[in-house]
């Protein structure tokens, strides 16, 4: 209620399901103004059965209370439905595994939705592949687009991004967030495919972000291209300030270059031809602190920093106050991934909390 100076909580912890989805989902509006997600992150539900739909369970609803100024949920509101429905693939698959050890579609490793101006809305979700054989992986893990009139039934679009694309990855494109450019019809999709605590990162670590475009909502894609040198690898968050530009890119963890920064790109034509220098928010955050204690230290841009030492996941979140401004989220916790991965870590700190909740900072941008 003032412009992004102070914050309160709009939920309980408990209100996300961190536990089937990994990040808080996007919540979408539908044609009658209710505020709901996309419902849990699903398996397979029967092993060997061709599939050419999904259903996502679960569905909840958001309304905001004002007496307690809390966002308050619902799983089912009638007559509103409790599930969401992804149709139409081109062709069927087959996983050989059910429930959790089998092939899964992320609702929440995708991106927000976009309004395609003829009042359909585009999102995309991450296939992730544990069945076997491993060579069908290939095919259909990746990133998927789809169209909806209501925001409960979508369509298949395109294949934003498949595994096969990149031979040489670990873990094929996955984490990842869309924008509609300066142009006003050409969706851009930007994507993390290796970024050093995925699946087999031990032999491929790193790599940059990609960059895919499309100018046909959705269903044909560009072929990906890697965003510059030294842009990072982590879950990149995308936000266009204003209509026509600048574009904002924030994330981090340019492992092959030796850092683990955070930081923010600026590409200033709304198309992404070309983007500013790296404007660190770890340096920015020591600036502006005033808490040496909870200083970043020089590991963060140090080549010999592991991760039983690494001070951030690198993981951001862009939070729009108007047409100039933004809020940046981000995290400052060390050891963050050995918590995750339950393996000891000798910087013990926010023991009771989630770990991308812990110790989380943000920052003020302003164009200007």
């Amino acid at each position: 209620t003032n412009n992004g100076t102070s914050w309160s909580p709009a939920w309980d912890e408990a209100y996300v399901d961190y536990k089937l989805n990994g990040f808080p989902q996007p919540l979408y509006y539908d044609t009658n103004g209710s505020l709901h997600n996309l419902g849990s992150a699903g398996s397979t539900p029967r092993a060997n059965v061709p599939l050419v739909n999904f259903t996502s369970d679960f569905v909840r609803y958001f309304h905001f209370n004002t007496t307690t100024d809390r966002l308050e949920q619902s799983v089912r509101r009638a007559p509103l439905t409790s599930q969401a429905m992804f149709a139409s693939l081109p062709k069927s698959f087959v996983c050989d595994k059910a429930g959790s050890g089998g092939c899964w579609w992320l609702t929440g490793s995708g991106s927000r939705s976009i309004n395609l101006g003829d009042g359909r809305q585009l999102t995309t979700t991450v296939v992730s592949w544990l069945g076997s054989p491993s060579t069908v992986a290939k095919d259909v893990a990746g990133i998927y687009a789809w169209t909806s009139n209501d925001t409960y039934t979508w369509t298949f679009a395109g294949m934003v991004a498949k595994m096969s694309d990149f031979p040489d990855s670990g873990e094929g494109p996955n984490e990842h967030d869309t924008t509609l450019l300066a142009d006003g019809k050409t969706v851009a999709c930007v994507f993390r495919l290796d970024a050093g605590d995925g699946i087999d990162f031990t032999s491929t670590p790193y790599k940059n972000y990609h960059i895919t475009m499309s100018t046909d909502a959705g269903h044909i894609w560009s072929p990906a291209k890697p965003l510059p040198e030294a842009m990072g690898c982590a879950r990149p968050r995308l936000h266009m300030l204003r209509q026509g530009g600048p574009l904002l890119l924030t994330g981090g963890r340019a492992r092959n270059h030796g850092n683990s920064d955070i930081s923010l790109w600026i590409n200033w034509d709304g198309m992404t031809k070309e983007w500013t220098p790296a404007l660190s928010i770890t340096g920015l955050h020591n600036l502006l602190i005033g808490n040496p204690s909870l200083y970043f230290s020089p590991l963060v841009n140090s080549s010999k920093q592991d991760y039983r030492s690494q001070e951030t996941s690198s993981y951001t979140s862009i939070m729009p106050l108007s047409e100039r401004d933004v809020v940046v989220t981000y995290s400052r916790n060390p050891g963050w991934f050995f918590k995750n991965m339950s393996m000891p870590r000798p910087s013990p700190d926010c023991e009771a909390q989630l770990d991308h909740l812990c110790n989380n900072q943000s920052i003020h941008v302003v164009q200007g």
